[in-house]
């Protein structure tokens, strides 16, 4: 009887260890690609390794970054709506997971930012403020999350190009967004690049906050820069188009 026991709690911590070992499998493939830009093939992985553990942390922010990402991809504002409130829901579940993780306050603020593009006015300003608030806890938790500081640049910059007039009408209406500026979207998109200087995007961003400074000579500087870097993600051939139109209207 004794040894019929001890040979079951063997069993089950063999399966047990396999188990976790073929999650941890899962998971490193999946960040292998999802590094490389294959973010198809990465949330497959992740969502393999979610039918094993529902709850795995690192399963579930990544296949939240990853459905964002392949979110903005999709060819109809109605796609799009789904893959990023799936993104969302995802997002969330990392949240009460680890909610002082920078990694799931990262994606939920990516994946409300997605989702404010596509709503309509009252519900883009409220998901505007879960911009703010969840790129900061990321910046707060990890100041090397070169990520959320662009992602909080962005958001500056998005509001500021909302205009004085906008602002005026959003106060009254719907009682105003927090200040922001392109002075401070600068300061956050050079953070971004100073941690990862060989992202396009990035680059495109700042030139773009120079613009709206008006400081054309730093905006041309910084595209050019940008369109000597390497294409790397399947989204760079359309923002370095980005980089040389912004460089035609500043020339």
């Amino acid at each position: 009887m004794k040894r019929t026991i001890l040979f079951l709690i063997c069993s089950v911590a063999i399966t047990l260890s396999s188990v976790g070992q073929n999650i941890n499998q899962l998971i490193t493939k999946g960040v292998a690609l999802k590094n490389t830009y294959k973010e198809t093939a990465a949330l497959e992985k992740f969502n393999a390794a979610l039918k094993i553990d529902p709850n795995n942390f690192e399963a579930v922010w990544n296949a939240s970054y990853c459905t964002a990402i392949l979110g903005n991809r999709q060819a109809t504002k109605s796609e799009q709506a789904d893959w990023f409130r799936k993104a969302n829901e995802l997002a969330d579940q990392a949240l009460q997971i680890n909610p002082t993780s920078t990694d799931a306050n990262y994606v939920k603020a990516l994946a409300v930012g997605r989702l404010a593009l596509i709503s309509d006015t009252k519900t883009k300003l409220e998901l505007s403020r879960d911009v703010k608030k969840y790129s900061e806890l990321a910046i707060k938790y990890d100041k090397s999350n070169e990520k959320a500081w662009h992602t909080l640049g962005r958001w500056h910059y998005e509001v500021k190009e909302l205009g004085a007039t906008k602002m005026v009408l959003i106060k009254l209406i719907y009682g105003g967004l927090p200040k922001a500026s392109y002075e401070s979207a600068v300061e956050c998109f050079k953070k971004a690049i100073a941690l990862r200087p060989d992202y396009i995007l990035y680059y495109l961003d700042l030139a773009k906050a120079y613009d709206g400074l008006h400081q054309d000579e730093k905006a041309i500087l910084i595209l050019n820069k940008a369109l000597a870097l390497k294409p790397e993600s399947p989204d760079d051939a359309g923002r370095l188009e980005g980089c040389r139109e912004l460089l035609d209207d500043l020339k």
